[in-house]
């Protein structure tokens, strides 16, 4: 087996398919995400950046708020060769003006 953490996540979901990777609270419910979940989603998100033609080593910026597919997206660009880096996403605390020039 490889020792990388795709590697060690697809060997998980192997054999755990349905166990539990996390339990991720938000103010509306309790999910569990098995590591199966896992797994599909960094397939699928692996299979998007292919398709957009993203390069081994090219950035990979992931804008969305905290959500269960943070997982799978940045999973998914490491399965691809990308290298995936959160951005926080504004909020109301700050000016959009300055938080689009600054990024």
């Amino acid at each position: 087996m490889a020792n990388t953490i795709s590697a060690r996540v697809r060997a998980n979901a192997s054999a755990r398919a349905n166990g539990p990777f996390c339990q991720f609270l938000s103010e509306a419910s309790l999910r569990m995400i098995t590591w199966g979940d896992l797994v599909f989603g960094m397939d699928q998100f692996a299979a998007a950046l292919t398709t957009l033609r993203v390069a081994p080593g090219e950035p990979v910026i992931i804008l969305l708020p905290h959500h269960p597919a943070l997982y799978s997206c940045f999973l998914g660009a490491m399965e691809c060769g990308a290298v995936p880096s959160f951005l926080p996403l504004p909020s109301h605390k700050q000016d959009p003006d300055l938080y689009w020039q600054e990024q």
